[in-house]
C-alpha cells in the first residue's frame, strides 16, 4: 500500500547544495541577526535612560521591537533551513516552516520600514513645531488621571496601530504564495515546498510583487524619508538663525548650535546612505528577477516546474539574491544603531566639547579678572609708594 502511494506521488526536485550560498545563509546571516538583535536590545535599554518626549520614545521603541521581530523571523524563515542543510540535519523537512512565516516576514519588513518613516516624521514635527508636542495631555487632575492615561496611550499608539492594520492587509497575499506538497526522494516519502498558482501568475508578480511592494518598501519610503530629512535640516537651521538674531553675544551657544546641526545632519545622512545601499540594491535585484526578494525562502533551488521561463534560478542569480538578503538584514539590524546609539555618541561628544568650551571660557574670564586685579593692585601699590616718599611740609 505504501509502495503504491509512493508511486503516485511526484518525485521531489533536486536540491543540490551550494556551499557558498549555504555559508552566506548560515554563518554570516546568523552573525548579523544575533548582533542586530543584541544591538536593538541595547538601544531599547539606552532609550529609557535618555530624555525624550513620550511620543518619540514610543516610536523608537516600536521601531526597535519590530526590527527584533523581523530579524528573529528572518532567522527562522531563511537561515535555519540553511543551518540544518549545512550540517546535514533533517534534510527532508528543511524549510517547511518557512511557508508559514513567508507572509509574516513581509509584514514585519513593511512595519519596520514605515515605523522608520514615523520616526522621521516625529523628528520633523519636533523641530518645526515643538510647541505642538507640549499641547498633548501629560498630567491630568487627580480624579480623571486614569482616563487621561488611557486617552494619551490611545493617541500615542494610534499611528502604529494604523500601520499594523495597513501592513497586514497589504501583505496578506504573501501568505498564500508557497505550499507544502508530498513527494518521493530516493524512493522514500518526503516533503517539498512549491510555488502556488498565485505566485505563478505573471500579472501578480508584475503588479503586486514588482510594482506595489517595491513602491511600499523602497521607493516610496526613500522619497518620504529624504523629503523629511531635508525639511528637518532646513527647519532646524531656520530656527537657529532666528535664535542667533535674538542672542547676539554668547559665542558658546552658537558653537553648541553648530554641533547640534552637524549631529543632526550626520545622523540623517547616514540613514539615507544606509537606506540607499542596503535597500535599493535588493529592490533593483527584485525588479531584475521579476519577483519579490523577501518572499524567496532559503529552500532554493525551486522545483523544475518553475524553472521554465518563469523564475531565473541560476547560481549567480541565487548568489546575488542571498547577498541582497544579507543587505536587507543589515539594514534592519542597523536602524537603531544609527538612530539611538550613534546619536547618543554624537550627543556625548557634543556635550564634552561644550564643557571644554565652557572651561576655556571660565579660564579666560578668570585670567581677565586676575589681570585687572593685578593691574589695580599695582596702581594701588605705586600710589602708596609715591605718597610715602613725598616729604612733609615744615
Amino acid at each position: 500500500m505504501e509502495l503504491e502511494e509512493s508511486m503516485k506521488q511526484p518525485t521531489c526536485a533536486s536540491t543540490e547544495a551550494n556551499a557558498l550560498i549555504d555559508c552566506i545563509d548560515k554563518p554570516i546571516s546568523t552573525v548579523i541577526i544575533v548582533l542586530g538583535i543584541a544591538g536593538n536590545i541595547y538601544s531599547v535599554v539606552l532609550l529609557f535612560h535618555m530624555r525624550l518626549h513620550s511620543s518619540m520614545l514610543i516610536s523608537l521603541l516600536i521601531l526597535s521591537v519590530w526590527d527584533i521581530v523581523l530579524l528573529a523571523a528572518s532567522f527562522l524563515h531563511y537561515s535555519l533551513a540553511s543551518n540544518v542543510h549545512l550540517w546535514r540535519i533533517s534534510p527532508d523537512h528543511e524549510g517547511i516552516h518557512a511557508v508559514s512565516l513567508n507572509g509574516f516576514v513581509a509584514f514585519a519588513h513593511l512595519m519596520s520600514t514605515w515605523m522608520l518613516i514615523e520616526v522621521f516624521a516625529k523628528r520633523f514635527v519636533a523641530v518645526s513645531r515643538p510647541l505642538k508636542l507640549l499641547g498633548q495631555p501629560r498630567i491630568a487632575c487627580f480624579k480623571r488621571r486614569r482616563q487621561s492615561y488611557l486617552r494619551m496611550a490611545a493617541f500615542e499608539f494610534k499611528y502604529p496601530i494604523m500601520t499594523v492594520i495597513f501592513a497586514a492587509v497589504v501583505t496578506l497575499p504573501t501568505s498564500f504564495e508557497y505550499t507544502v506538497v508530498h513527494c518521493t526522494r530516493d524512493g522514500q516519502h518526503s516533503y517539498e515546498i512549491v510555488a502556488t498558482d498565485l505566485l505563478r501568475r505573471p500579472a501578480y508578480r508584475l503588479l503586486y510583487r514588482t510594482l506595489l511592494m517595491t513602491f511600499l518598501k523602497t521607493f516610496g519610503p526613500f522619497v518620504i524619508i529624504s523629503a523629511l530629512a531635508i525639511a528637518t535640516l532646513n527647519e532646524y537651521r531656520r530656527s537657529l538663525r532666528r535664535r542667533a538674531a535674538i542672542i547676539l553675544v554668547q559665542d558658546e551657544i552658537h558653537a553648541s548650535d553648530r554641533d547640534k546641526t552637524r549631529s543632526l545632519q550626520m545622523v540623517s545622512s547616514v540613514l539615507l546612505v544606509k537606506f540607499v545601499l542596503l535597500r535599493c540594491f535588493p529592490t533593483f535585484l527584485e525588479i531584475w528577477q521579476y519577483r519579490g526578494l523577501e518572499m524567496t525562502p532559503a529552500f532554493e533551488p525551486l522545483p523544475s516546474s518553475l524553472t521554465h521561463n518563469e523564475v531565473p534560478t541560476s547560481s549567480s542569480v541565487t548568489l546575488l539574491a542571498r547577498l541582497a538578503y544579507l543587505l536587507v538584514l543589515l539594514n534592519s539590524a542597523t536602524n537603531s544603531l544609527v538612530i539611538v546609539i550613534l546619536k547618543s555618541f554624537l550627543d556625548s561628544v557634543r556635550r564634552k566639547r561644550a564643557q571644554m568650551r565652557q572651561r576655556i571660557s571660565v579660564a579666560q574670564h578668570v585670567d581677565q579678572v586676575l589681570l585687572k586685579f593685578s593691574y589695580y593692585a599695582l596702581l594701588f601699590f605705586e600710589r602708596k609708594c609715591f605718597t610715602s616718599n613725598v616729604p612733609n611740609d615744615p
